[in-house]
């Protein structure tokens, strides 16, 4: 199963059908094998950003 996903065009969540597997265990599998870098899936993830916000004081909208 890990070395069908591993072939060039091959889709993991057809060949995890397929199988009759998930497709999250699929993944594990290629994981611990070395086909996908845990730090590269990481890096596509984008990192958290903060806005600052400001809380201003009770306007005539609250007061309505």
């Amino acid at each position: 199963m890990v070395a069908e996903s591993a072939e060039p065009g091959a889709n993991i969540s057809a060949v995890a059908r397929r199988w009759g597997i998930n497709r999250g265990l699929l993944s594990v599998w290629r994981r611990h094998v070395g086909l996908v870098q845990a730090k590269a899936a990481a890096e596509t993830t984008p990192a958290l950003q903060f806005v600052p916000v400001t809380i201003a004081g009770r306007g005539a909208a609250a007061r309505a």
